[in-house]
């Protein structure tokens, strides 16, 4: 990862890599293959991007090497019912 400035940390208080630009939050997981991006004017609602990276996220040079070259989706989201329910 030449030349690109490391984005984000690790939080201990969530257990994973942070970042906080653009009004958006970018959290990831350690040992995950998934970026999971919150616009924070939708909060408490699910991710509205998905980044998905060919590795695992296990460190913060990870977790901008995938940022900057995962595939990027969005996701499309409705209401089902449970399972268990009837």
């Amino acid at each position: 990862m030449e030349d690109k400035k490391l984005l984000g940390e690790w939080s201990d208080t969530i257990n994973a890599f942070w970042f906080g630009a653009n009004n958006c939050e970018w959290i990831a997981w350690k040992g995950s293959h998934q970026v999971f991006v919150y616009p924070c004017d939708e909060h408490p609602n699910p991710p509205s991007q998905i980044i998905q990276h060919s590795n695992r996220i296990e460190s913060l040079e990870d977790f901008t090497e995938a940022i900057y070259n995962g595939n990027l989706y969005e996701p499309e989201y409705k209401q089902v019912k449970k399972h268990w329910e009837n």
